[in-house]
């Protein structure tokens, strides 16, 4: 999947250990890179902290599947605050979510803000509120769609505490 992707798509986004690919207008496909398919990243909800901490390189599919469940868990008030995961791979080698463009100031992000009014500020608010962030919150983990809504782009990567 990695090599087709590679080969053929457009690359919006790469980090350690996941990389996006813009499929179309409207959506983005995350592969996982690494030793995706170690089981260890799947059945222990524990193993991304500690392959993060570890220095380990393979827990893309805990992103993954973290953001895959973190969407589908999330209240009303945060789910439209959310990149959508619309499919994914039965192991997390991939998700297909809205796709994303990264945001280019914080002014642009203020903005958005601004014009999402107070459902925006309500939607952070909670997810500050309940951890889901485990550092600084920002318009370098926000994106706008294609519509221009404002959303968080990567939650892959989690408080370990974190539930939805």
């Amino acid at each position: 999947m990695h090599e087709y992707a590679r080969a053929s798509l457009e690359i919006i986004g790469s980090g350690s250990t996941r990389t996006a690919y813009v499929l179309n207008t409207r959506k983005a496909l995350k592969v996982a890179v690494g030793d995706y398919t170690d089981p260890k990243t799947l059945d222990d909800p524990d193993a991304m902290a500690r392959a993060v901490e570890a220095g380990e390189d393979f827990t893309g599919t805990a992103q993954n599947r973290r953001e895959a469940e973190v969407f589908a868990g999330a209240s009303d008030v945060v789910k439209p605050a959310l990149a959508a995961v619309l499919d994914h791979d039965p192991e997390y080698r991939w998700i297909i979510s809205e796709l994303v463009r990264p945001l280019s100031s914080d002014e642009e992000m203020e903005r958005l803000a601004e014009e999402a009014g107070p459902a925006w500020s309500e939607a952070v608010d909670e997810l500050e509120r309940t951890g889901m962030f485990m550092g600084d919150f920002g318009s370098h983990n926000c994106g706008k769609t294609a519509d221009g809504r404002l959303v968080v782009l990567d939650y892959g990567m989690l408080d370990p505490g974190f539930e939805p």
